[in-house]
This record gives structure tokens, sequence and C-alpha cells, in this order.
């Protein structure tokens, strides 16, 4: 019985550590270091003359506009746009919020049971959700939206809580979606904005994207100035886009 026990535990061992590199290796895999391409999203509307001209690497695109359950109308065409990159396949990102407005009502009770008070709980759910609706919303989209590389933007613009323990389940409870859908997730923000929502109320290591007009993108793909994790992308400014470089 011992045998066969240790025997089982070794199995699981193995195929969860065999899991994690996997999905390390996937994930560390999906840009090419020293590429560029561009990010868009809704201000950018359904005019592809606004849009980066090719040749590029890849291209993320704003599922989102602007705030957590609210779509953008124009994800179709940019993601046709994204899908000219010529390294990488499009990846996407999605803007998140505490618990806020109208958008709580529903949006915190599953899928984990909450007490009235437990306002950690309410925004995991809410960041899940979040996420969920996002992805959704992608999907029903003819045709269908998706990419196995999805980014969190966490701004200091959008609505966030005092209590940065919230705002940091919100986003824990968003990247637990990805996860379970089998989607690598990350997320943009910097190092100053970081600080101000989530402070040191976030262990987990993700990876990065570093947002902002970044005049040497290369010299940010070291650890020093991650926020949370490993570098995969750095922002930066080419003419009137936001552009960006892949570390990893």
């Amino acid at each position: 019985m011992r045998l066969i026990k240790h025997f089982f535990s070794s199995f699981i061992a193995l195929f969860i550590i065999s899991g994690i590199l996997t999905s390390q290796a996937l994930a560390t895999g999906f840009y090419t270091a020293g590429n560029t391409g561009y990010d868009t999203s809704y201000p950018q509307g359904s005019n592809s003359a606004s849009y980066p001209a090719t040749p590029f690497n890849f291209g993320v695109v704003g599922v989102t506009s602007g705030r957590a359950f609210d779509d953008n109308p124009y994800l179709s065409q940019q993601f046709a746009w994204a899908q000219q990159g010529n390294t990488t396949p499009p990846s996407l990102y999605m803007n998140l919020n505490a618990p806020v407005g109208l958008t709580v009502k529903g949006n915190t009770s599953t899928p984990t049971q909450c007490s009235n008070k437990d306002k950690i709980c309410q925004a995991k759910n809410y960041g899940y959700n979040a996420a969920k609706h996002s992805y959704e919303y992608a999907l029903s989209l003819t045709p269908s939206v998706t990419s196995s590389m999805w980014w969190l933007d966490i701004e200091t613009g959008n609505n966030w809580s005092s209590n940065k323990s919230i705002n940091a389940a919100a986003i824990e409870g968003a990247l637990s979606f990805f996860t379970e859908h089998g989607i690598q997730a990350g997320v943009y923000s910097n190092t100053s904005s970081w600080d101000t929502i989530v402070g040191n109320n976030f262990i987990q290591a993700v990876p990065n994207w570093l947002a902002g007009n970044n005049s040497n993108p290369s010299g940010l793909c070291q650890s020093p100035f991650s926020i949370n994790g490993s570098v995969y992308l750095v922002q930066y400014a080419s003419g009137s886009f936001d552009a960006d470089y892949a570390c990893n």
C-alpha cells in the first residue's frame, strides 16, 4: 500500500512539475526577443489608416474600451490588423478595475460563495467575471478573436479601492480565470502605478508588460525593472503610435 501510494504521489508530482515547465516554456517563447510590435485599442477606431503600417512583428489589441465590462466595438477590425504581424500571433489585453458602479451587480457572488462582509472574496469574483466577460465577448465575434496570451491593464486612470488588498484580489481573480482556461496572462503597468494600486499585496509572479513612453526599452528587460515577474514587453513611443519591444 505504501509503495503504491508513494508511486502515485511521485507520478502526480512529476505531472505537476511537467505541466509547470511546459507552461513556462510556452510563455517564455511567446514573443521573440528583440522583435518590435504595436498595441492598439478603441481610440484608433475602425479606420485601418489609423493603425500602424506593416511590416511589424506582433500586435496587441485591447478587448475593452477603457474599463472592465466595457467592450471595444472595433475589436474585429483591429484583430485583423494584428494578424498581419509577421512573427507572432496577436495577443490581447483587457482593462481591469476594482468592483465599482453598475458592473458590481451580478459579478461578485460567483464562482466562489462569499459572505456579505468578505470584500476580498467578492473582489476576486469580480476580477474573475470581468475576465470571463472579455473572453466571451472576443469569442462571440465572427470570426472569433482568440489568443493564448492575455494582459491585464492595471492603470491609475481606472477606478481602484483605497484598500490595496481588494485591488490585488480583483487582479488575482482575473488571472485565475485565464489560468483555468489554459491561457497565459500577465499585467500591463509600471512600478509607480503598481505601487499605488497594489503595493505589496500581490506576490504572484506573472509576465510583465512595462507601460509608458520608455526611451530605452531594451535596457528595461532585466529583473530590476520588473513589476512582479519577468519582463516580456516594454512599451515605447514610435511616432504617434504605442510600440512595444519584446524582451522575452
